[in-house]
Formats: structure tokens, C-alpha cells, sequence
């Protein structure tokens, strides 16, 4: 897989921040990214990476991963990128599971985002969850009523698509994600037709 310069940079600059914690970026990244250029159909962007995924060095390594996984085949997108708002993990410090990242957390990982996406210049962005869906919007719209409206955005001229995180969907076991990954798939396609993707 190749990186530019710009990419190895920032991917330098968040193993030295230490503020919360060790940090990886870029976690998962498809085999054919690198071979068409430097420009990813689709960036990924979820919440925050658990414990493993920080010792292991990637994102969505257990169930949520393999959700994931089925999401993207059902995409049909092979060069895609997957990264997180946040870099290192967030622990509750009294049972030291995972917790939502802080406003703190997010505010200090941001700009780092925002460098990804401007180095990586994807042709579309699919943000899971709440925390990336607010870190680019700034949007007062619930997570739930933006799905339910099929609404889409932009993001300095990137089409957007939001979604759910994976982790919610398995807790909320009730839910079928399987028509909403249909929705999905008809934007990206309808991306492909306007030679967007």
C-alpha cells in the first residue's frame, strides 16, 4: 500500500500525541488503496478505537468488524480507507471500559480528521455513528432522524452518507440494517454514475 508524504506525516504526528493515550490512524486500509492513485472511493469514519484495536493496530477487529465487513461487500467498494474521529481509546477510568469520547477528545483529534481529509481527498465519506456524523456537521438533527430522511450532505464538496455505528446496530438487535444497506448502495451506485466514485 502506498502513502504520500502528507499521509506518513500525519500518521507520524498521531503516534506523538500522547494527551489520552496511545493513538493509531489509518487503521484499516483496502489492499487496492494505493494502486489507482492516492484518492479512496470511500472514507470510513467511525468513533473511536477500543483496546485491541489500539494494541492491535485496527479498527473494528471483533464483531462490529465483521458487520462491517458485510456492509462493504454489499457496497461493492473495494478502495476505501477506515479511520476514527478519535485515535485513542476511551476508557472509563472506574471500570475501564469503553465510553464515548469527550467533547475534550473530540476537540483535540479534530483537526487531525480534518488534515485525513484533505490529504486523502475520498471520493465519498460514509460517517457511523453520532460522534463522526457531529464532528462534521455540527448539526443539531439526531443521528436517527437524518437516516430516516435519507438525508445526505456535503463536506467541503465530498458527498456524505451517514449511518449508524455497527456496535449499535448489535446491541439493538430488533433492527434491520439489511434495506438501509440497500439505501446505501444505490447512493454510492448513483455516486458511480455521476463519475463521482
Amino acid at each position: 500500500m502506498k502513502m504520500n508524504k502528507t499521509l506518513e506525516s500525519l500518521a507520524s504526528q498521531v503516534n506523538s500525541m500522547k494527551k489520552f493515550g496511545d493513538a493509531i490512524v489509518f487503521e484499516r486500509i483496502s489492499d487496492s488503496f494505493g494502486e489507482k492513485g492516492e484518492r479512496p472511493d470511500l472514507l470510513i469514519i467511525g468513533e473511536a478505537p477500543g483496546y485491541e484495536e489500539v494494541r492491535i493496530g485496527k479498527p473494528f477487529v471483533g464483531r462490529s468488524g465483521k458487520l462491517l465487513d458485510k456492509w462493504i461487500q454489499i457496497f461493492g467498494i473495494k478502495d476505501y480507507v477506515i479511520t476514527n474521529v478519535v485515535k485513542s481509546h476511551p476508557t472509563d477510568a472506574k471500570t475501564q471500559y469503553n465510553r464515548k469520547p469527550t467533547d475534550e477528545e473530540i476537540a483535540y483529534w479534530k483537526p487531525v480528521l480534518e488534515k485525513e481529509i484533505k490529504a486523502l481527498k475520498p471520493k465519498a465519506i460514509l460517517c457511523l455513528g453520532d460522534v463522526a456524523y457531529r464532528t462534521l456537521t455540527n448539526s443539531s438533527k439526531t443521528i436517527t432522524s437524518v437516516i430516516k430522511s435519507g438525508l445526505r450532505f456535503d463536506y467541503n464538496g465530498i458527498p456524505v452518507i451517514v449511518y449508524f455505528h455497527p456496535s449499535y446496530l448489535l446491541r439493538n438487535k430488533d433492527y434491520d440494517w439489511k434495506p438501509d444497506m440497500l439505501k446505501i448502495k444505490d447512493a454510492l451506485d448513483s455516486l458511480k454514475s455521476q463519475s463521482k466514485l
